[in-house]
């Protein structure tokens, strides 16, 4: 927070654009983040870090709790 501001949501969202395929396995920091196949709703309803593969559109979301400053997620295909 600066100045008073406060982010309307606690989250963020990262969109893996052209991914062409679906991951094996997506990361947050190191820690292996669930798959939650290919419904959208269980990504926006998951109070932790989580992802999803839209395969009509191909392209991964990831859904990440804005907990840390600094963060890596790395995608495995």
């Amino acid at each position: 927070m600066t100045d008073g501001f406060a982010p309307a949501a606690n989250f963020f969202y990262v969109a893996l654009l052209a991914s062409i395929t679906k991951p094996r396995q997506v990361l947050r920091d190191g820690a292996v983040l669930p798959d939650l196949g290919s419904d959208a709703a269980s990504l926006t309803n998951s109070p932790v870090d989580a992802w999803y593969w839209n395969e009509s559109i191909q392209i991964a979301f990831v859904k990440a709790i804005d907990n840390k400053p600094d963060t890596t997620v790395t995608v495995h295909y």
